[in-house]
Order: C-alpha cells, then sequence, then structure tokens
C-alpha cells in the first residue's frame, strides 16, 4: 500500500474523531417478502465497489492527523444468514459488529442479508443490514447510497444498462470536501456561504448558550479511563424499544396541527430524562426540569447530499423546561432547528467542532449537556414501501456499537447518545450507544419513553 494525493477526500477532522471511537452503524430495512437476492447484491457490490473513497483506509499519524493510505479498489463484503426472528437477528449482529467486520476484511460498507423462511400463516421476509464505518461517512450519506443501490436494482430488473451505468458513474464521482471547503471564515470559494459577522455572532451564541448536565448522565473521565479496557473485552447487545407513536403524534397535532413527528420525539425523550431526573435521581424540580442535550443536525442540502459523502453533521445544543407539556415543548424544538437552518447556526457549530478537534482542544472539560439525540430514516421506503417489486417495507431499524481505538476515542462517548428510527405508522425504535460503564440511564429513559407515549398528553 502506498500514500498517495486522493483528490477526492478533504481534510474533515470529525472522521478522525470518527476513527478513533471506532464507531459502526448500523441500518437495517425490514420487508415482507423477497427480492431478488441475487441481484440486489450484484447490485450492492457494483455500486458501493465504485466508490472512490472506500478505496483508502483512514489512518492518524503521531500527531492525531488523518492520513488516506490507498489500498486500491474491493469488492464489497455481503454476508447472508437465515433467522426465524429478524429482531434477534438484528439484535446479535449489532453486537457481533466488530467480528463482522473483521472477517470483511474492515470494508467501510458492508451488507448483511438475512432471510426469515415462511411460516404458518406467514410468508418470507427479510432484514437487510447496511453496515457503515462511521468514519468514512454518517447516516445521511450512507442512506443516499442505499437509494443508489435500489435504483441499480430497478434498473437491472428492468434491463435498463444505460440507468445503471448513469448511477455506478455517479457512485464514483462521489467526492469529500474537506471542512476549510465547505465553510471558512472570509473565503469567497465555500460550498456554503456565510457572511463573516453571521458566523461570529453564531459561534458567540453557541458559546454563551446556558446548558447544564443536571442529572449527572456524563460517565467521568477518569472511570472511563479505568472501564474501558474491560468495555472493549465485552460483547454488547443493543438496547432496543418499539413504541407506538400515532396517539401521542395525533394529540400534539390536535393542538399545533404541522409538528413534525421527529420533534415530538425529542420533545418526548427529554421528559423522559425529565423522570429519571425526579424518580431516579431524586433531583428538585428545578434541576429536573431543566434539559441540556445536543441534537445532531444534517449542514447539507438533499441536492448536495447527491455529490458529497462524508461526515457533515453538527451537534446543535438545545436547552428546555421540560416541565412543558409536549405539545409546547415540541413547539420549541421545532423552533430551535428552523433558528438553526436559518441563522446557519448548525454550519457555524460544525466549523466550531472542527477547530475544535484541530487545535485539540476536545477531551479535557467535559460538555455540559446530559446527552445527544439522532434520528435516521428512510423517507423514500417510508412513502413508497412497495419500492422494491414483490416486497412491502415494513420497517426500519438503527442501531451502533463502538470500539474505542484510543483513550481519546473512550472520552468522546461518556454520556448517553440515544437514536431514533421513525418507520411507517409512525412506529418508533429507539435504541443507545454503548456505554462504557452501567447502562442503567439508558434502561429508564427507554422505559420512561414508552411509558409517556401512552399517557393523555391533556
Amino acid at each position: 500500500m502506498s500514500l498517495l494525493p486522493t483528490p477526492s477526500i478533504g481534510q474533515i477532522h470529525l472522521e478522525g474523531m470518527m476513527h478513533r471511537c471506532g464507531i459502526l452503524c448500523v441500518l437495517g430495512y425490514r420487508f415482507i417478502g423477497l427480492p431478488d437476492l441475487s441481484r440486489l447484491r450484484a447490485s450492492f457490490e457494483q455500486l458501493i465497489g465504485q466508490v472512490d473513497k472506500f478505496c483508502w483506509d483512514i489512518r492518524l499519524d503521531h500527531q492525531g492527523q488523518v492520513q488516506w493510505q490507498y489500498r486500491g479498489p474491493r469488492t464489497p463484503a455481503v454476508i447472508e444468514q437465515e433467522a426465524e426472528d429478524l429482531h434477534l437477528a438484528f439484535s446479535q449482529c449489532c453486537a457481533d459488529l466488530f467480528t463482522l467486520h473483521e472477517q470483511s476484511q474492515q470494508c467501510p460498507m458492508m451488507l448483511i442479508i438475512v432471510r426469515q423462511p415462511a411460516q404458518p400463516g406467514q410468508p418470507e421476509a427479510c432484514l437487510l443490514i447496511q453496515v457503515m464505518d462511521h468514519a468514512y461517512c454518517d447516516a445521511r450519506s450512507s442512506e443516499v447510497l442505499w437509494g443508489m443501490v435500489m435504483d441499480h436494482y430497478l434498473a437491472s430488473l428492468h434491463g435498463d444498462t444505460v440507468k445503471q451505468a448513469q448511477l455506478l458513474s455517479l457512485a464514483k464521482k462521489l467526492s469529500t470536501p474537506g471542512s476549510d471547503a465547505i465553510y471558512r471564515m472570509g473565503s469567497k470559494h465555500a460550498l456554503l456561504p456565510l457572511p463573516w459577522h453571521r458566523h461570529v455572532r453564531n459561534v458567540w451564541q453557541l458559546v454563551r448558550h446556558k446548558q447544564a448536565d443536571g442529572g449527572g448522565y456524563a460517565i467521568p473521565f477518569e472511570r472511563i479511563r479505568t472501564q474501558l479496557p474491560a468495555y472493549c473485552q465485552s460483547r454488547r447487545e443493543p438496547i432496543m424499544r418499539w413504541v407506538d407513536l400515532r396517539s401521542c403524534i395525533a394529540q400534539c397535532r390536535q393542538q399545533h396541527a404541522a409538528l413534525t413527528p421527529n420533534s415530538v420525539v425529542t420533545a418526548l425523550v427529554a421528559q423522559a430524562v425529565r423522570q429519571v431526573n425526579l424518580h431516579h435521581k431524586k433531583l428538585p424540580h428545578a434541576k429536573a426540569d431543566r434539559i441540556s442535550f445536543r441534537m445532531l443536525a444534517d449542514i447539507l442540502s438533499p441536492r448536495q447530499r447527491k455529490q458529497y459523502l462524508g461526515n457533515y453533521i453538527a451537534y446543535v445544543p438545545l436547552t428546555l423546561d421540560a416541565s412543558l407539556p409536549l405539545a409546547e415543548l415540541a413547539l420549541q424544538v421545532e423552533a430551535r432547528v428552523s433558528q438553526c437552518r436559518q441563522q446557519r447556526i448548525d454550519l457555524s457549530q460544525f466549523r466550531f467542532l472542527e477547530t475544535a478537534i484541530a487545535r485539540r482542544w476536545v477531551g479535557k472539560v467535559d460538555d455540559p449537556v446530559s446527552y445527544a439525540i439522532t434520528s435516521v430514516s428512510n423517507h423514500r421506503l417510508n412513502k413508497a414501501p412497495h419500492t422494491l417489486p414483490g416486497t412491502r417495507f415494513v420497517e426500519m431499524l438503527g442501531a451502533v456499537n463502538a470500539q474505542p481505538r484510543d483513550e481519546m476515542g473512550g472520552l468522546m462517548n461518556n454520556k448517553p447518545v440515544i437514536c431514533t428510527v421513525l418507520s411507517p405508522g409512525q412506529q418508533l425504535f429507539l435504541t443507545f450507544y454503548p456505554m462504557i460503564g452501567p447502562d442503567d440511564d439508558n434502561r429508564r429513559i427507554a422505559d420512561y419513553v414508552a411509558l409517556l407515549s401512552r399517557q393523555d398528553i391533556g
């Protein structure tokens, strides 16, 4: 292997940090019925095999700077399994993720096909599990790639060789502009324009944003250092909860018709954390009610997502009074999301984090929030569940496993990270990043989300 210049991959310091954290993300798509699995496998191998970034291995030099080492084209790994319980298969896959990743020669993206045989009264089904190395791209990029795989598969079914060639060409052209190319204060050539005075104002607002981990959810750095070796030797199955949100969302929309499901979910999680604060941590209302967390935001437009592959996410801070009624709380979440997009606070947060990682500010002082929350979905399949002929999409699952490569990677995983997935029919799947230490708080939060979702919100 040799070190070569690679114009398609720019420097994103967050990707180096993701590499140190050793994060693998899993997106599972459950279908009733089976597609042509051999044809789907071929489409995945052909299209993902064209992505230039996946021909490179990410490395860190002795100063912690990202280096991309050329490995050459490789056929993406596809693993086929059979299981009677697809949810159990998903959980076991997540627990065994790093073993499977090693067996696949650490492919940046791999596919696990789990087939469920027909059972009395039930047709055949399958779970298509997309596994990605978070150092290469975020979940939104993975969703875009999965859409391209489906399009290639459909073109293959219809014998449309022109469409197949176009898709392979698009995959080949995907690039990763560095954070300086995305935005740099004073640059006239940034891909995302933002006046320098607005960026300065945004950073000032971010620094002054009042936040606190009142419930003490963060694991102290010293405990991380002590428990990291044992954590790395453990087998970690994800905490998984399924919650029917139809009634909860309907009640919220009776009060504010335009509320999005994700805003309701984010507010519901904040209320669940408040319940843990009150009933398990025994905090006074003044501390229990005020919830600070970070919400992951996509800084790119849908059009840009079709061109750029990488980690283009911002960890935007929110602080809420979780004693408010759920609909009012969701309205505040929505207002904050709108503010971040309109004023480009999300972009300033992305740039600020890049600077912090580059200057080695991270890992020295704990971030004073109780948790982070991210949401993933596949809007295309939710809207068109029969996209793959002969099947019906019924559910999406999402999870993460992490194997930190060093102490810094472990320190970045010291508080709950909650992953929410909405499937057709407003069904919520809830899971968490594995914790280095006890996960009692995560389980309590999950239980309270389910409990609160069934209550009359008034």
